[in-house]
């Protein structure tokens, strides 16, 4: 059930990369030629770069999805006899759980960072409001969350069996 779910979860940010990806390339490519023309927007850069934002957290929870994030294995040639497969095992499980309550923490203040930007924000560009483009911080956070999560739930499956 949670492989499924995990895969499902998988294929929609794989939408949304390629989703971003072409609205990013195609008003960057609207801007440059406009400038031949000395014709710019200038609401095409900001929203390029929360865009790349964005983009950077979704692809941070494909990394998490196939485990190819940073990490630092100290123990893993020692870990890859039989006879420690149990040990490798708790100590995925304790670094998950340990990274799920750090990215939950960075979650927390970037809501907090966000309920600011409501309260002291700006309008930015077509009437929208600077928290709206913030909003992509907790967002960002919220899908590595429930990825992370999605993990640690995958890793307890797996020990039980």
């Amino acid at each position: 059930m949670i492989k499924e779910i995990d895969n499902f979860f998988n294929k929609f940010i794989s939408v949304l990369i390629i989703l971003s990806l072409t609205i990013i390339l195609s008003i960057s490519i609207i801007n440059i030629v406009g400038r031949w023309f000395s014709f710019s927007l200038l609401w095409i850069d900001p929203l390029v770069r929360h865009l790349v934002l964005f983009l950077t957290f979704l692809g941070g929870a494909q990394a998490i999805s196939s485990n190819q994030h940073i990490k630092i294995d100290l123990l893993s040639r020692y870990l890859e006899k039989e006879e420690h497969h149990y040990f490798a095992k708790i100590i995925d499980l304790v670094l998950a759980a340990t990274m799920l309550l750090g990215i939950l923490i960075l979650f927390y203040s970037s809501w907090n960072f966000l309920q600011v930007e409501i309260e002291f924000g700006k309008e930015e560009f077509f009437g929208l409001h600077s928290s709206v483009l913030v909003g992509i911080l907790p967002l960002g956070f919220m899908i590595l969350t429930i990825k992370q999560l999605l993990k640690v739930l995958e890793l307890i499956s797996i020990g039980r069996n």
